[in-house]
């Protein structure tokens, strides 16, 4: 239902649980454009959402209640922005360069729904190679996300297996907001995967599902198949998926 709400529709603002919506993108988008908001663009109102309108209100010399009501909106409507990329993607380039340059420094978060040797494979490689890894399964993309924030992991990979061919990469995208790391890491992956399965063709997808928005750090979401080929060359996908890590963590 909240998905179908427009800027204007609603009044925003802080409350528990968190509003989410479409409009909320908008507004953080827009917010993100102007400088105010340096969060990521994910759809929900957060406290930093929150301290981003009256931030924009006490600029704009309105009412600085923290609620986005017809006033914030048509101020928003009338602002050109400075830049066409959000102030989160500026801050998130930041937060990647001034990261852990290797493996060994890495503290890395491995996702999946249920346990599964490919799965355990992976962090045991990972952590061979010295990164710290946490091992996390939860059927709920939200949760798995909580988890590896307050891991505080500098990626995350979700790893999930199909019974077809068909394999694809996603990382978190939405109108306004890219996650940059999340793409490059999910392109290294596509190279070094594509080899492990034989050249089988790997799409590199833009989503904004739960996981890979709502964590604060690049996430990247896999899923390889079949099932029945992935379980044959679990140690060449680990050893694959470990090799994409390192690449990655050299230049974020």
């Amino acid at each position: 239902m909240e998905a179908g709400y427009r800027l204007g529709d609603r009044l925003l603002y802080l409350r528990s649980p968190f509003q989410r919506g479409e409009d909320v993108f908008d507004l953080q988008r827009q917010l993100g454009s102007l400088g105010f908001h340096e969060g990521r663009v994910d759809g929900i109102l957060g406290p930093e959402t929150s301290a981003a309108i009256r931030l924009f209100q006490q600029n704009m010399g309105l009412n600085s209640d923290g609620i986005c009501g017809p006033d914030t909106v048509e101020l928003l409507s009338q602002i050109k922005p400075g830049d066409s990329h959000s102030m989160g993607m500026l801050l998130e380039r930041e937060r990647l360069r001034a990261g852990p340059s290797s493996l060994s420094e890495a503290r890395l978060a491995i996702c999946g729904v249920l346990w599964t040797s490919a799965l355990n494979a992976v962090a045991r490689t990972l952590r061979r190679k010295g990164a710290t890894v946490a091992l996390l399964c939860e059927k709920d993309g939200s949760q798995l996300a909580k988890e590896a924030n307050s891991f505080q992991a500098n990626a995350c990979l979700s790893l999930h297996l199909n019974e077809d061919a068909y394999s694809e990469l996603a990382y978190f995208s939405t109108a306004g907001f890219e996650s940059e790391g999340g793409k490059q890491l999910a392109e290294i992956l596509q190279s070094v995967l594509k080899k492990v399965l034989g050249g089988q063709e790997i799409e590199v997808v833009g989503m904004r599902n739960p996981l890979l928005r709502e964590s604060k750090m690049p996430a990247v979401e896999c899923r390889l198949g079949p099932r029945s080929k992935i379980v044959e060359l679990q140690g060449l996908l680990a050893r694959g998926i470990t090799s994409g890590f390192s690449e990655w963590m050299k230049s974020p």
